[in-house]
């Protein structure tokens, strides 16, 4: 069953298959012609590559800032209403027999726990940099700034048993607004 297909590098569609007992298979489909992959991407104006960690990069909006801490990387926006629309990239260690899918299972677990209202809006796997991952998009409440939220989580598994995980954050009433910007990040994101 082919439950994700997306455009993928060198002019090849993607897509993933699972199968009855849950492992997950690339699907290549190659286009008729040349392969064109240049060796550094392009950067629309007004955007930037954010490159500090020596293990990813992705495509921001150049007036987003930038900081390091402790092995994550958080990348935000100018305050709008109050809030920082913004982006957090964590890198872990997982085991080999653990699948992107299964960790954001485990999390949506602990967030309809742990989050008021919270509600899956949707949810897939898809292919970020050629890897097999997993994305969600949830809306909750935050009770504490009385605001309502939306996020986008994507899990990120590497062959070398490394696991990156890209959370995104806005106001809901700017998800319409940031929503766009933060899925043009991941599909920018590549693993070193």
């Amino acid at each position: 069953t082919v439950v994700g297909k997306k455009s993928g590098p060198d002019g090849v569609i993607v897509g993933i298959s699972t199968t009855g007992n849950g492992a997950d298979t690339l699907i290549y489909e190659q286009f008729g012609g040349s392969v064109n992959n240049p060796s550094a991407p392009s950067v629309p104006e007004g955007m930037k590559i954010y490159n500090k960690s020596p293990n990813f990069s992705i495509i921001i909006p150049s007036d987003w800032k930038t900081s390091e801490t402790s092995g994550k990387a958080l990348l935000q926006a100018p305050p709008e209403q109050s809030f920082s629309a913004n982006m957090i990239v964590t890198q872990s260690k997982v085991e080999s027999s653990v699948s992107a899918k299964a960790v954001a299972d485990s999390a949506k677990q602990i967030q309809q726990k742990e989050y008021p209202q919270y509600k899956v809006i949707s949810e897939e796997a898809v292919i970020i940099d050629g890897l097999i991952s997993y994305q969600r998009v949830y809306s909750w409440h935050s009770s504490e700034r009385n605001v309502d939220v939306t996020q986008m989580q994507v899990w990120i598994r590497t062959s070398q048993e490394t696991l990156f995980t890209v959370s995104f954050s806005s106001l809901t009433s700017l998800y319409s607004k940031y929503g766009p910007i933060f899925q043009s990040a991941i599909d920018s994101f590549k693993a070193n």
